[in-house]
């Protein structure tokens, strides 16, 4: 059985604002693993305290127009991992960067600049530009493999997991020591579509639609992409 959280970097930088409930501790007990995910650990982005990165998160301006305030240092992002977890497994899932950083684009599209919309300028934004550094596989790899020892890390493919999500459970249960298991599920969290962000790019203001709405308008542009690709 295997039970998880979101909260790992809370869980490092800020670990007694971490609760969790009665049925939760119960749960994590009974569990053979237990896992904390969050992909922003992996982005390794360190800001000074009381620094408001959420105000220029996606402002247009290059990451050296922000001085020193944050630092991309994951060897330093490691080594926090292992003072407060050194007997941890690392489980790094990577993604071919160029479907990586074309998903994030299409993902934060809607918090750019109306007049600053081309994935070129989100990849000058900051996020962006973390997102770039982030996308250095290798170098993030052998930093924790270094933290943590080499048989503690291990790097799977999202590809697997989106294609062949038995080989990477396979892959997932080997690595942790635990007997295999079946596991079938819809796909969840997907991203927004090629039209959709087609649409966002040239009509701003639809980011401001309802939910409900967004969720009906990408069904109709799911069919309609699906027919013209019949057409054709």
């Amino acid at each position: 059985m295997f039970i998880w959280d979101r909260c790992a970097r809370e869980q490092i930088f800020s670990p007694e604002r971490v609760t969790f409930s009665t049925v939760e501790r119960r749960l994590a007990q009974a569990s053979k693993v237990y896992m904390s995910m969050q992909e922003t650990l992996c982005e390794s982005l360190h800001v000074a305290e009381g620094f408001q990165w959420s105000h220029i998160i996606f402002a247009a301006t290059a990451w050296s127009a922000l001085g020193e305030n944050p630092e991309i240092n994951p060897e330093r992002m490691a080594n926090l991992a292992r003072q407060r977890f050194p007997q941890a497994r690392i489980l790094i899932v990577i993604r071919d960067q160029v479907e990586w950083l074309g998903s994030a684009y299409r993902y934060y599209l809607a918090n750019l600049e109306a007049d600053r919309r081309r994935f070129s300028e989100f990849c000058a934004t900051p996020k962006g530009t973390v997102l770039l550094q982030a996308a250095n596989h290798d170098r993030t790899i052998e930093t924790y493999g270094q933290a943590f020892g080499p048989s503690s890390v291990t790097a799977l493919k999202y590809e697997h997991l989106k294609h062949s999500p038995a080989l990477f459970l396979s892959s997932l249960c080997e690595f942790l020591a635990v007997q295999p298991m079946a596991f079938e599920s819809e796909a969840v969290n997907k991203g927004r579509s090629v039209w959709s962000t087609r649409l966002l790019m040239r009509f701003p203001a639809l980011a401001m639609i309802p939910v409900p709405l967004k969720r009906l308008g990408g069904l109709l542009l799911s069919g309609f992409s699906a027919s013209d690709g019949n057409a054709r």
